[in-house]
């Protein structure tokens, strides 16, 4: 059950930032105690990450939208204290609760490309770039190849909406080696991909 505050009832954001006791506790490890401190550190963070996102939530989804890509109307984003060595996931969209913004908002951007690269309306598009990046880098793993076009499309995200600080929030979202190779990448190909829609220039 996800406990709300009373602002929950009608969010305004297409990315809805929810916190639910329930699965923060079960993701926590199930630990043993009083809970209501918890649930108070929850729901303070909630409103906490809402008004640094909401503000920014219009810009995201635009410049998704302006690279041709659809989106569902309204998806929760739950915040966790994730146990060490667990890292943010899309489905149900996952991220630690953290108060270095940045890093949220670059983590919320990189989940929110998975999702887009899931949605039917997507599928052929994504799928052809797939196959190319497949083609042109069969000697790299999956995650590699996945990450490729994930983070050409979080990278493209966070320049439109970030111009002056994408940089240093693309570097807080490096550490995994998989993740590196895929920057590593990206980086090589920087002249050939056309920021204002990465997924076109990666498909030819």
């Amino acid at each position: 059950m996800t406990i709300y505050s009373r602002s929950d009832k009608q969010p305004a954001a297409r990315l809805s930032i929810s916190y639910s006791l329930s699965y923060d506790w079960l993701v926590r490890g199930r630990p043993e105690g009083d809970w209501r401190p918890i649930l108070k550190e929850g729901l303070e963070y909630q409103e906490a990450a809402r008004a640094e996102w909401e503000p920014l939530d219009r810009l995201v989804f635009e410049a998704y939208r302006a690279m041709g890509l659809k989106f569902w109307d309204t998806w929760r984003a739950y915040p966790v204290k994730f146990p060490e060595a667990v890292n943010a996931f899309k489905d149900p969209l996952t991220f630690p609760m953290t108060k270095d913004w940045e890093e949220m908002f670059s983590v919320l951007v990189h989940e929110l490309c998975h999702l887009h690269e899931d949605h039917p309306g997507n599928s052929p598009r994504y799928q052809a770039c797939l196959d190319r990046v497949r083609a042109d880098f069969p000697r790299e793993n999956e995650t590699v190849q996945f990450h490729l076009l994930t983070c050409a499309l979080q990278r493209a995200i966070l320049m439109r909406v970030f111009p002056d600080r994408w940089k240093r929030m693309v570097n807080r979202g490096k550490g995994h080696p998989d993740l590196n190779r895929s920057w590593q990448l990206i980086d090589a190909l920087e002249r050939q991909i056309d920021w204002a829609d990465p997924w076109k220039s990666l498909a030819k």
